[in-house]
């Protein structure tokens, strides 16, 4: 297997659905050939508070591994939020009712000999939002939005089952 199996390579490779501190997660994958597999996640966060973020998202990833040191990732999802978008503090003067993203991405990975692995991702999103007549900023138009990563994450660099990584 090539997943590179690090937290900065899920929140890379998902990065509308990593927008929140801590989440309900779910990921349920099917192997649909010896290259080719679908993945589904789901991620759930309702937090307390005044600051809370309360959000919804599902992914749906198709993976294809091109050799043993390399696959590539397609991905399509949704992500819905209340009070805010994109990750920001919800209610205050630049709160919104709610936001809807729809976003498409690629990601993949890259190992580079037994030690080091590329991983890399881009997506685009478009965002709906309905404003809240209490906040600054109305009369939203479509938002589109580019996230996009790289880093090198490397295992067993000290001594036996270490990670590190930098993105």
């Amino acid at each position: 297997d090539v997943a590179a199996g690090f937290t900065i390579d899920r929140a890379l490779s998902a990065p509308y659905l990593s927008l929140a501190q801590r989440a309900d997660t779910l990921r349920l994958g099917y192997r649909t050939g010896a290259r080719t597999s679908l993945a589904l996640g789901v991620a759930r966060t309702d937090e307390e508070g005044a600051l809370g973020q309360d959000s919804a998202g599902a992914i749906l990833e198709g993976r294809y591994d091109v050799n043993e040191r390399a696959s590539v990732k397609l991905q399509l999802g949704e992500l819905s939020e209340r009070g805010s978008f994109f990750g920001g503090s919800p209610g205050g003067a630049f709160g919104v009712d709610n936001a809807r993203t729809v976003a498409a991405g690629v990601a993949g990975n890259l190992r580079l000999g037994e030690r080091f692995t590329l991983i890399g991702s881009y997506s685009e999103g478009l965002t709906r939002v309905d404003d809240t007549e209490h906040s600054v900023v109305h009369d939203f138009s479509r938002l589109r939005s580019q996230a996009y990563g790289i880093g090198l994450l490397g295992r067993d660099l000290a001594r036996a089952g270490d990670r590190f990584g930098v993105a």
